[in-house]
């Protein structure tokens, strides 16, 4: 027996009365599939979804300094964050505590990591291609290897007889600070401005961390050292010299990119404009890059970079100390640690 047809204006053209005599009965309430009820819950949803709360910094500021109760919102993020920090082994002292992800989340910054996902970015593309872990209790340790710790044996060998050693870098917490001296009448502005300075101020803590992670500074009691720190820059003033530095890269066998700072885009082009091409520099990816030191280029692999995010975002505001100026004072606590797996990969050039 075939599948009953239908024709245009619904009338039966087979004669497959069985499969007519099963078909449901959805003329009555009982047994018609209740579609109203699921675009209903889903609608709720939405809607739930739409209206929620965005955690914003300015906001929580005001609240605390003009001693107004926090949000139901800000009060479950502040006691999560200081139950995820106890359980870490960290003191959270803020009046007001978060983890990052619910500040980037609040700031229109996405925040799932390259850690978790490999795809998302956080601030821009740079930092989406490194290796970022959140919310981490003290010390993490990140151990390297390639194809250089891998090696063949014959069979029936012992295992300590592998001499070959694994290179590990300790990543342990940081403090990132920032002071913010806040006029009472900023603090009484809504909406969208509030928005517009929430995202300047978490930009502006990222803005710092790449700064740091792309210089050479050296390692001190307060910060880490810059990944170019140690690393020796060649000199580039030839296109011979760009394609060294591109070879000695590709040796490496690893995924690489150009990291491109103003003047040395500048001087490329007064070499060869064509080089860049198809959003390619040297058919490589690369990136445009202003918090890397003037003149600099390097050509290396960003998932060796390692970027650690610890414990929770602390904010704590003083509205005392600057009082008499119609100020509020705000100090905002992260930390973080980062480090290259492997100084060898790191290609780095400079245009005088």
């Amino acid at each position: 027996m075939g599948n009953i047809e239908y024709s245009r204006n619904g009338t039966i053209t087979t004669n497959d009365f069985t499969r007519r005599l099963n078909k449901p009965n959805y003329t009555t309430t009982t047994n018609k599939p209740n579609y109203t009820k699921i675009t209903e819950e889903k609608r709720k949803e939405i809607n739930m979804e739409n209206t929620k709360e965005r955690l914003n910094i300015l906001d929580v500021i005001n609240r605390i300094s003009n001693k107004i109760d926090l949000s139901e919102t800000q009060k479950n993020e502040n006691r999560k964050a200081i139950e995820k920090a106890k359980d870490d082994g960290i003191t959270a002292v803020g009046q007001f505590n978060c983890e990052m992800r619910s500040l980037l989340n609040g700031s229109g910054i996405t925040n799932i990591t390259r850690a978790e996902t490999k795809t998302n970015e956080i601030d821009d593309n740079l930092l989406s291609l490194m290796t970022f872990y959140p919310n981490l209790k003290a010390n993490l340790k990140v151990p390297y290897f390639d194809e250089n710790t891998c090696q063949w044996k014959e069979e029936g060998y012992s295992i300590s007889e592998n001499t070959d050693t694994l290179t590990s870098k300790y990543l342990t917490p940081h403090r990132l600070t920032t002071k913010i001296d806040f006029s009472v009448s900023i603090l009484r502005q809504s909406g969208k401005f509030y928005q517009e300075v929430n995202d300047i101020l978490i930009k502006a803590i990222y803005n710092k961390l790449v700064e740091s992670i792309l210089s050479d500074d050296a390692e001190s009691t307060d910060q880490p050292k810059g990944i170019f720190n140690g690393i020796s820059a060649t000199t580039i003033s030839t296109l011979a010299d760009l394609a060294t530095l591109q070879y000695e890269g590709d040796k490496q066998k690893t995924n690489n990119v150009w990291l491109i700072s103003p003047k040395a885009k500048c001087e490329i082009l007064k070499l060869n404009p064509t080089l860049f091409n198809d959003g390619k520099f040297l058919g490589s990816p690369y990136i445009s890059e202003n918090r890397m030191k003037d003149g600099l280029i390097a050509y290396m692999p960003l998932d060796l970079v390692v970027v650690a995010q610890f414990g929770a975002v602390q904010i704590t505001v003083d509205n005392v100390t600057d009082v008499v100026n119609g100020n509020v004072i705000t100090y905002i606590e992260t930390y973080f640690d980062y480090d290259f797996l492997d100084d060898s990969k790191i290609q780095l050039g400079k245009f005088e």
